[in-house]
């Protein structure tokens, strides 16, 4: 799936045209996200539970910059990722919980465990935007995953390394 938030008439069809191209998108154009950085990285994160419960199957979860560079079954192969944990990246080096939690890639298989951890990063993000007037925290996903992650069992989770599969496209 593509979510593109407040895309304008042009953009909009552009996607389509990209969608129809491409075959097998699901193309989400949602309009009145409030235009604030915190908003626009955390929608993927809002929308992730809704579809593992449409779709009934594990969520890869993506910056819009990264570009996958193989296939995920050769992914699964090589990266010795087992499909039925959460995969969550955590930065050794950092303490920080918005450096200490990267959001930037999360697997989410179809599991109990994998729709309590979306279910609670939805609901945090949500209690956050109720806030009237909270300034645009732009890592607020990055803590949402920080706190699904004490809330599971560590059982559920594993590390999810995907360096060397991922590129970081500048155009």
């Amino acid at each position: 799936m593509l979510a593109v938030a407040n895309p304008g008439a042009e953009l909009a069809a552009r996607f389509g045209a990209l969608a129809e191209e491409l075959g097998g998108i699901e193309l989400r154009l949602m309009q009145d996200v409030p235009a604030e950085r915190a908003w626009y990285a955390s929608l993927r994160y809002m929308i992730a539970p809704e579809l593992m419960r449409a779709h009934a199957r594990p969520v890869f979860v993506f910056d819009i910059d990264i570009l996958f560079r193989e296939s995920l079954a050769a992914f699964f192969a090589r990266s010795r990722l087992a499909r039925d944990r959460i995969g969550l990246r955590v930065s050794p080096r950092y303490c920080y919980p918005w450096q200490r939690i990267t959001v930037n890639s999360l697997y989410l298989p179809y599991t109990a465990e994998a729709q309590a951890f979306a279910a609670h990063m939805r609901l945090f993000l949500e209690m956050q935007f109720s806030v009237p007037g909270s300034p645009d925290l732009w890592w607020i996903d990055q803590n949402a995953a920080l706190s699904a992650s004490v809330h599971a069992p560590p059982e559920a989770l594993q590390a999810l390394d995907v360096n060397g599969f991922v590129s970081f496209p500048r155009d």
